[in-house]
């Protein structure tokens, strides 16, 4: 039997209110946390990940807003901001979560996702990559797309994230965040090819046949947002139209 290709909506979290970016600027209030959530799981999401911008920059997570999370939905869920130390990575488990995302972490404090990957296991320890193209290069960033860490040179950056304990990779294209304008895959031939642990895409999707495009590239999953909220699209509607050519959980 095919593995399933995942169907993960992404949700940003800012300041009490779900919001959506475009290019990582601009932050637009489009719902509530717990609604959201409702509409999520009523519509049969594989998974859903959620990124807390405030824990991001100020390293407090909001409980309030974890326990609204697990209490709204019936999937699984990854978390994603201001984890700095194994601890809280636990907690979140501890609360209802099943992985956390770790971003500035895989590369100011390695040690740290070692330690996550060690007290819950690789399968719940996801590196969550941003990059974007310059100069005909991908190049990695992280602290919510503000620091560059340098060029994406995919075998050594697969096994530096595989020696550190990272069990699953969001790969977001922030330059093409929230534009639908559909997936980029140029440069990514060879990150597939590298990468020991399934990958997923985010970042531009505009709707099936980019999608379809993905699975058959080689990616695991499509993580997206906008189409969801601008283009009416929803889990149902995009897995009726995938089911003929992607490997998908059908919708019961």
């Amino acid at each position: 039997m095919a593995k399933k290709f995942r169907l993960i909506p992404s949700v940003l979290y800012k300041s009490g209110s779900v919001v959506k970016s475009v290019q990582f600027e601009d932050h637009r209030v489009v719902g509530d946390l717990p609604s959201t959530m409702r509409v999520f799981s009523r519509r049969q999401a594989d998974e859903l990940v959620i990124f807390d911008l405030d824990a991001a920059n100020s390293n407090e997570i909001d409980w309030g807003m974890v326990e609204a999370c697990v209490e709204n939905c019936n999937m699984p869920l990854c978390y994603g901001g201001g984890i700095d130390r194994p601890e809280l990575a636990i907690e979140l488990i501890s609360r209802g979560f099943d992985k956390v995302a770790c971003n500035t972490a895989l590369f100011e404090t390695p040690d740290c996702v070692s330690g996550i990957a060690a007290a819950l296991g690789s399968s719940s320890t996801v590196g969550s990559v941003d990059i974007k193209e310059h100069d005909g290069a991908l190049q990695i960033f992280s602290a919510s797309g503000t620091k560059c860490q340098g060029p994406l040179e995919p075998k050594s950056f697969c096994r530096f994230v595989e020696n550190i304990g990272v069990g699953e990779l969001i790969i977001n294209r922030i330059d093409l965040d929230g534009t639908m304008q559909g997936y980029k895959f140029d440069l990514m031939a060879e990150l597939i090819e590298e990468a020991p642990m399934p990958v997923l895409i985010s970042g531009g999707c505009s709707g099936d046949p980019c999608i379809a495009e993905a699975y058959k590239m080689g990616f695991d999953g499509a993580v997206m947002s906008s189409i969801f909220l601008w283009k009416g699209d929803s889990i149902p509607s995009l897995k009726n139209q995938l089911r003929d050519c992607v490997p998908i959980r059908e919708v019961i």
